[in-house]
Order: C-alpha cells, then structure tokens, then sequence
C-alpha cells in the first residue's frame, strides 16, 4: 500500500483568527473600498473609452484590490477567484502612472 503525503496543516494562529473572526475586522472596510471602486469602474465604463474618469477609477480599484488580496494573503485566506481574474485583468490594462522629474 503506497502512503501519500497529507498537505500540511494550516497554521494553528490562523486557524484561531478564522475561527474566532478575530484580527479581520480590518479586511471588511477592505473588501468595501474593492467593491466601491468596481462600482465606480462600472460606472466609468458608460463614459467614452478614452475617459479620463476611466482610468482613475481604474487605478483606484486595482490599488483597493491590491490592499484588499494582500490583507487576505497575509491572514492566509483564500483569494476569490474573481478578485484573482479582476486583478490580473487590471494590471494589464491599468498603464503604469508616469512620475515627472
């Protein structure tokens, strides 16, 4: 009979944080600041392509996401598979900001 390894077990701290909902208070003003700044790219996205306004809320959504996916990475959750895509998505479409000087 072939013994297979069992996947390493979750990090007792983080398991106590899941289970007591305690050290993710800060993830829920988080997640709100991604879900408004997806509204706000929803919104944008009615205006011409080349928006200004576009961009902007672009950009404020892949930096609330950014937060928000580094939050939960740090609290060892799991990541949507939704923010995961919007991310990706986002970093290719987001054009670097130019720094003058």
């Amino acid at each position: 009979m072939l013994v297979s390894e069992s996947p390493a077990a979750p990090d007792p701290a983080v398991l106590h944080l899941v289970a007591s909902g305690a050290g993710r208070g800060h993830l829920v003003p988080l997640r709100d600041a991604a879900s408004t700044a997806r509204e706000a790219v929803l919104v944008a996205r009615a205006l011409p392509n080349t928006s200004p306004a576009l961009l902007a809320a672009r950009r404020a959504y892949l930096g609330a996401l950014v937060d928000y996916v580094q939050a939960l990475t740090d609290h060892g959750l799991p990541v949507p598979a939704r923010l995961r895509d919007d991310l990706r998505l986002l970093r290719r479409v987001v054009p670097a900001e130019r720094t003058t000087g």
